[in-house]
């Protein structure tokens, strides 16, 4: 017969399984929404729809069917009873050096009184060249397409205008965004921007605010819009400020001051700007959970004063079931800490006094726990370098996160649990609770201490370590039943569980699998947490053995998700290059891993790394692999005229029109040495707003995308005479594949082009002295 404390073990153990369950499945919503659906709600079929018509092809600028999808977004709008405008414009982006003629849509829906507009933001362009968009961001255009007609359809009256833009050219640099804050009347009118982004093709899509001030009144207002599956968090906040990453919105924010919410899903990264970004794979979950946060937001700012959404604090918030949202200012994180730095001295110090703790034995806490830390973090960093090793065909995915990522994530997971129950196995019984806890609890006071003065957004996460001294108090003060203290150390630990684990699966999908040692890390701060529990239930070898057996399954299903198949494509690469100073032609290839049908192109003599620059258009740097003899045939050529070249006070100023090739996509200049431009006018718009050096690592001049028949480039460059720059021209057409000079047939299905390169092309490489 089981004990009492069994039981109530069991039960325990049972509760935080459960949890750990729930706090990934309450990030997505899971109903079906359409069973006698009212017309007036949005339809997640009808969103889907949308998806579907937009994604049929690739449509990246300058392409047939991105035509084609421009004016079935208006059609769609028109239908809607909305007059829409198209905003020709030409674009620059100094920052990621993209150029190229924008069709930004608009549209606008009266308001019944003056004031701030609320502006409705996603763009219509794919990722070039092979990507259909259906995520990134035909799913952002649907959902605002099916949410502006619920809205409609309610007779409901906004206060103030609501803009629409479906901008362009976003995947090229922000273009279209950047076109239409910098030249458009309308701007001045906006006060929220709501943008749709996305990374992936599912998951859950997480809330990231963008403010040039603090995040006060974006966070009150973005609760009391009460969205049914927020996800949502200052951490991500505080992080996503740090980091280099934009969206349309950041034109917004950062050229016209304007703050605004991105809702951006980011899991299935695998197949971001892939041919794999398709309808079939989108994720409907997701897609819902984009109308929710549209239909919350869009029917409480509809009728809410945008002229004040600015505010100067900063707020600590995070997502919790059933609460929705918490939040406090930051001017609460350091008395926080403080708090429980004092709980923590005083508590140490009392158990000393009452003898219910031994220092020696306190401090001897930190062997275990530190070497549970260091092995956890090493297996995962150094695992995942040998998994690379043994499936090489990894590198390949440009993303860092394969097909069966999700599955490693776990079972790195279960391997630092396992771990840890086998180094804890000799201290549950030498030590008491009091002195387990110690060490835990010193680390999570120091990281609580880091976050509160170097990331405070990441304060809430002070959470665990009031749980532990909570847990500690009881321990210190109480003399209650053992199976009550374990039911009750099971729910203080709750809290912590629901708010935590997501991280451990959100840092190697949002920051690639190079950060599986974090989710190590955080996977063994949490499982601290359940101490109390392990320290006072009978059946831990059970549980080992059981993690044991959880590991060994899941690494034997990653193991039998880790090869290629039409399910999961392997990415591979293949450019016909022509040098026209050299007159050379080359096959390149960026694959680290050759395969049968690269291998059948460039043939059995490869020649390692690249016959000119390696990586000239590469968004990780990822260099040219191998190259091999091609065959020589006519090709369109760029012709390149020059039309001034003279010196003014010490500055050379020098100019030509490029006519390129039929079926030009893309131009591409390069530096070829270091040198330094007072500036650069492209079609008579100057570059840059002050002097900028390139250099053979920043060597990218510009990306030029063509989008109309006979369209020329027009390109200035003013530098120090004593100067002598030489560039590279990559003039490139995506239409490798199906040439009948060359012979290259369609991939077969278990292959797709590699995204983040230039790929399927035929380059024409061609040097400048200017």
């Amino acid at each position: 017969m089981l004990k009492k404390r069994s039981i109530s073990g069991l039960i325990a153990t049972i509760i935080i399984f459960l949890t750990a369950f729930y706090s990934f499945y309450s990030l997505t919503p899971h109903k079906n929404y359409e069973k006698n659906i009212d017309k007036n709600m949005f339809s997640t079929t009808k969103a889907m729809e949308h998806v579907r018509n937009m994604s049929r092809d690739y449509h990246f600028v300058g392409t047939k069917y991105h035509e084609q999808v421009k004016n079935y977004v208006i059609a769609e709008l028109n239908k809607l009873g909305l007059q829409t405008e198209i905003q020709k414009q030409f674009s620059l982006n100094d920052k990621w050096k993209g150029a190229t003629v924008n069709q930004n849509i608009l549209a606008r829906i009266k308001g019944t009184e003056p004031g701030k507009a609320l502006m409705l933001l996603s763009h219509y362009d794919s990722a070039p060249f092979a990507s259909r968009g259906a995520s990134d961001d035909a799913v952002g255009v649907g959902t605002i397409l099916e949410g502006v007609r619920a809205f409609l359809s309610t007779g409901k009256k906004p206060k103030h205008d609501i803009i629409i833009l479906i901008s362009d050219g976003e995947e090229i640099g922000l273009n279209g965004a950047k076109a239409f804050v910098e030249n458009h009347l309308w701007v001045k009118d906006i006060g929220l921007v709501i943008n749709f982004e996305a990374r992936g093709s599912g998951g859950p899509s997480y809330t990231l605010m963008e403010t040039n001030g603090g995040n006060e009144k974006m966070v009150k207002e973005f609760v009391k819009a009460r969205p049914h599956y927020p996800v949502a968090n200052s951490f991500l906040y505080s992080i996503y400020k740090k980091l280099p990453n934009d969206t349309d919105l950041t034109m917004f924010r950062e050229i016209a001051d304007i703050d605004g919410f991105n809702f951006a899903f980011i899991d299935d990264f695998f197949d971001y700007h892939t041919k794999n970004d398709s309808y079939d794979r989108v994720d409907i979950n997701t897609v819902t959970q984009q109308g929710d946060y549209l239909m919350s937001l869009l029917n409480y700012f509809s009728q809410k004063d945008l002229d004040n959404i600015k505010s100067n604090e900063d707020y600590v918030f995070f997502n919790f079931p059933v609460f929705n949202m918490i939040y406090y200012p930051f001017s609460w994180v350091i008395p926080l800490f403080f708090i429980a730095l004092f709980l923590v001295v005083l508590l140490v110090s009392l158990g000393k006094k009452y003898g219910k703790l031994k220092l020696k034995r306190a401090l001897l806490s930190f062997f275990p726990f530190l070497i549970v830390l260091g092995i956890s973090t090493m297996i995962a960093k150094y695992g995942w370098k040998f998994l690379l090793m043994i499936h090489p065909g990894y590198k390949d995915i440009l993303h860092g996160f394969p097909y069966n990522g999700h599955y490693y994530i776990g079972a790195f997971v279960l391997l630092s649990i396992l771990i840890t129950f086998w180094t804890y196995r000799p201290y549950w019984k030498k030590m008491n609770l009091l002195e387990i806890m110690f060490a835990p609890i010193i680390l999570w006071l120091i990281i609580s201490g880091v976050f509160a003065y170097k990331l405070p957004g990441a304060s809430f996460l002070i959470m665990p370590l009031y749980i532990l001294i909570i847990v500690y108090i009881f321990e210190l003060f109480s003399n209650l039943n053992k199976n009550i203290k374990i039911l009750l150390y099971t729910l203080l630990a709750i809290p912590a569980i629901l708010t935590i684990s997501p991280f451990i699966d959100m840092f190697p999908v949002g920051l690639r699998m190079v950060a599986l040692p974090i989710s190590a890390f955080f996977t063994i701060l949490l499982f601290s947490l359940v101490f109390p529990l392990l320290k006072n239930i009978y059946f831990r070898r059970e549980l080992s053995l059981l993690t044991l057996i959880l590991t060994i399954l899941t690494f034997i299903m990653a193991e039998a998700e880790s090869g290629f198949d039409k399910n999961h494509p392997k990415p591979n690469s293949i450019n016909y290059m022509y040098y026209m100073d050299d007159d050379k032609a080359f096959w390149e290839t960026y694959n680290t891993v050759m395969d049968e049908w690269t291998k059948n192109i460039m043939g059995d003599k490869l020649l390692k790394g690249s016959y000119g620059k390696s990586n000239f258009m590469s968004k990780y740097n990822t260099p040219v692999s191998y190259h091999s003899s091609a065959p020589k045939i006519d090709i369109n050529l760029p012709n390149i005229e020059k039309i001034q070249d003279i010196v003014i006070d010490g500055y050379k100023n020098i100019e030509y029109i490029i006519t390129p090739g039929k079926n030009t996509n893309r131009i591409d200049i390069l530096v070829d040495d270091d040198v330094e431009f007072k500036n650069i006018f492209i079609n008579r718009v100057a570059f840059f707003k002050k002097n900028i050096i390139f250099t053979s690592e920043n060597n990218r001049i510009l990306t030029y995308f063509f989008t109309e028949p006979g369209e020329k480039l027009d390109i200035r460059f003013l530098y120090s005479s004593d100067q002598k720059p030489e560039l590279l021209l990559y003039q490139s057409s995506y239409n490798l594949i199906g040439n009948n000079k060359l012979g290259v047939q369609e991939r077969t299905p278990e292959y797709i082009p590699m995204p983040f390169v230039i790929n399927d092309a035929i380059v024409v490489v061609k040097k400048l002295k200017i």
